[in-house]
């Protein structure tokens, strides 16, 4: 991806240094804070304090960035007067768009959205999430990915194509932050075996008419959340318990979805449904044991658990108008 980015940077000079070239810029700055009902206590939550987007286009080309200054907490509320707050600087996107006949084709640091359905589609999953923004909206929620995409058109038909080298991960909630959700574990490096091939892709075709629209996708990549592999116990000669040595790993899915969205009258109904099939590649989770110790492991200590399942997730929508401008 340092190549792919280089290559964008590179051409944004070209773009930039020529006179029929012209550039936008847009953004928001938000100040807020998010309060206990009860006592009115601070939530120290992170946000994002500004918000700002560069567009450069020239002819057939466009560049488009995104920033965003966010605030990171670093201890709980009762402590902020003695220690300093944590302000990061996100890039969020950062990719070159070439306009053809037959559609647009993007490279570099990308958020790309699938499905009909406003929120939670399940046959959205080009892109992994950040659980520091889960209660945004859209693809404020999201994670770029560094990947190439097209997308083509043909009369009322449009074609999408994806593909990345990279696996990408959801991004844990702030340590420090009073947030609701958390895992359970949160394992170190050394637990995690490493994808072999990392690399995912996905295509979708979207049938259009006027009265409603259809389309059918696939994905095929990895869990953007880690999955329990599997344990070895390592022995000793002298009686001692043995020690368990956790396993992780991210499974392998596959995604076949179907969506679509229908206009009756004053009444619109979305819908996607997303068949899954999951699967650990790994069949063995044997290794030497991490740290110093005159611990041993043979094959009778050593237990991949495998798992894989297949299962459904759908999400439906509807939408309709009621009096005042109400929807």
């Amino acid at each position: 991806m340092k190549k792919i980015t280089l290559y964008a940077i590179l051409l944004a000079s070209i773009l930039v240094s020529e006179e029929k070239s012209k550039s936008f810029f847009t953004g928001n700055a938000n100040f807020y804070y998010i309060s206990k009902l009860e006592d009115g206590d601070i939530i120290n939550m992170p946000y994002r304090m500004l918000n700002t987007s560069w567009i450069n286009q020239h002819n057939n080309f466009e560049l488009i960035g995104t920033f965003s200054l966010e605030y990171q907490p670093r201890t709980n509320y009762s402590y902020l007067k003695d220690n300093p707050q944590d302000f990061l600087i996100d890039l969020r996107e950062l990719y070159l768009t070439w306009f053809t006949s037959f559609g647009e084709i993007r490279m570099g640091k990308q958020i790309q959205s699938w499905g009909f359905v406003d929120e939670n589609s399940p046959i959205d999953n080009s892109c992994a999430y950040d659980y520091n923004f889960l209660f945004e909206s859209g693809i404020d929620r999201k994670i770029a990915t560094n990947s190439i995409s097209i997308d083509m058109y043909y009369k009322n038909l449009k074609f999408g194509l994806t593909s990345t080298p990279f696996h990408q991960i959801n991004r844990l909630p702030s340590s420090k932050a009073d947030f609701p959700i958390e895992l359970p574990v949160n394992p170190s490096n050394y637990s995690f075996f490493d994808i072999n091939n990392p690399s995912e892709f996905g295509g979708y075709i979207q049938l259009s008419t006027n009265f409603a629209d259809f389309g059918i996708s696939y994905f095929s990549g990895y869990d953007r959340i880690f999955n329990l592999s599997g344990l070895n116990l390592f022995y000793t000669n002298d009686g001692v318990p043995p020690a368990v040595d956790t396993v992780f790993t991210y499974r392998k899915t596959e995604v076949l979805g179907i969506g679509g969205v229908l206009d009756i009258n004053d009444i619109i109904i979305r819908g996607d449904i997303g068949y899954f099939s999951t699967k650990d590649l790994k069949n063995s989770v044997f290794r030497d044991w991490p740290s110093a110790g005159n611990f041993t492991l043979d094959g009778s200590g050593s237990y991949p658990l495998k798992e894989e399942a297949e299962y459904l997730q759908t999400t439906l929508q509807a939408e309709f108008s009621l009096p005042r401008n109400t929807n």
